[in-house]
């Protein structure tokens, strides 16, 4: 059960409750099947290459995995120069039999784990390893940033998520308790896991775009976060001696809004919604709540042209990699 203590929030609580939001907001993820919109579904002309063949979209988008699984999949192609620890010379190659191989190239030091016993690979000069024959079990590739690192990735490499759940609790809007079962987390995560089993920071680090990520030992962790106590509004009320401009202002900013029209694309589209979504709340916040109306009936004429199929900008599902995409941009890559 979730208890609105903030009267702020309870506020909103209500006016969602009254509209039978306040499930929609708390309520969790009730499935995944894929969409349909009005878009409907198209593919966009840059699918996925051979790396994910024999798998279901949705495939992951981000930096880590697009230059292998888009165009030629060589993110990490080099002239390999060392193989299970034999030195490889120009237009030589190394066959090896072994469960683990360490392979260096031009672009870094990487380890490769047979987690299905003794494989046979042979590695190239001119950067490509194949099996020397068909292989069924599984293979995991770790890219190895200090030698150090070894020792931790050597300990746990057999253990890897095949998937997650999530769950959530909130006490009050107070504070927040996110679950999940899935041993890397972000220096965001590490401060809220309760109970953690952290190795040291030196034992393994990967550098992304939101900073470092340290391993966290583990498959069920709990986040526990103190919520912030923000509303939809202003924190410090207008001054009374500066409400009449603003409702001369607010007045005249709704009866000139432009015509609704057509939406030319998402982003300049997401835009304007936001811009006219805080008249509303302005309204709200200076106590004109009739302005608020007419607001929700621009918006909502607004929204309409996502649900019709005839509009310019629509959302549709993309086939290839999974996901939503504006459907006249499925050639812009």
């Amino acid at each position: 059960m979730v208890r609105l203590r903030n009267p702020a929030l309870a506020a909103l609580g209500s006016l969602l409750a009254a509209h039978n939001a306040l499930s929609i907001v708390f309520a969790p993820i009730l499935g995944t099947d894929r969409p349909f919109p009005a878009g409907g579904s198209i593919a966009v002309d840059q699918p996925p290459n051979y790396f994910f063949q024999g798998f279901s979209p949705p495939f992951p988008t981000n930096d880590g995995w697009i230059g292998y699984g888009a165009g030629t999949g060589d993110a990490t192609k080099g002239a390999i120069t060392f193989f299970a620890g034999k030195a490889l010379g120009v237009s030589t190659s190394a066959t090896v039999s072994a469960a683990k191989f360490q392979v260096v190239n031009s672009t870094g030091t990487y380890v490769i784990y047979s987690l299905s016993g003794v494989i046979s690979l042979t590695a190239s000069n001119t950067g490509t390893i194949t099996a020397g024959g068909k292989f069924t079990g599984i293979l995991r590739v770790v890219k190895l940033n200090a030698p150090g690192h070894e020792v931790l990735l050597d300990q746990y490499y057999a253990n890897y998520p095949t998937g997650v759940s999530t769950d959530y609790e909130i006490s009050g809007l107070i504070t927040g308790i996110l679950y999940f079962e899935s041993l890397r987390v972000h220096e965001n995560h590490r401060s809220k896991l309760q109970s953690p089993n952290f190795p040291s920071t030196t034992s393994l680090s990967y550098l992304t775009t939101k900073g470092y990520m340290y391993p966290a030992i583990g498959n069920i962790w709990n986040l526990c976060y103190d919520l912030p106590t923000i509303t939809w509004h202003v924190l410090r009320t207008p001054d009374a001696s500066c409400r009449a401009s603003l409702v001369a202002g607010l007045e005249y900013e709704i009866a000139h809004l432009p015509a609704v029209a057509q939406p030319g694309d998402f982003y300049f589209f997401g835009g304007h919604v936001a811009m006219v979504s805080r008249l509303a709340l302005i309204a709200e916040q200076v106590g004109r709540n009739d302005l608020v109306s007419p607001v929700v009936n621009y918006l909502e004429s607004m929204f309409g042209y996502l649900f019709n199929s005839a509009s310019t900008a629509v959302p549709a599902y993309e086939t290839a990699w999974g996901g939503i995409i504006n459907r006249a941009g499925y050639n812009n890559i």
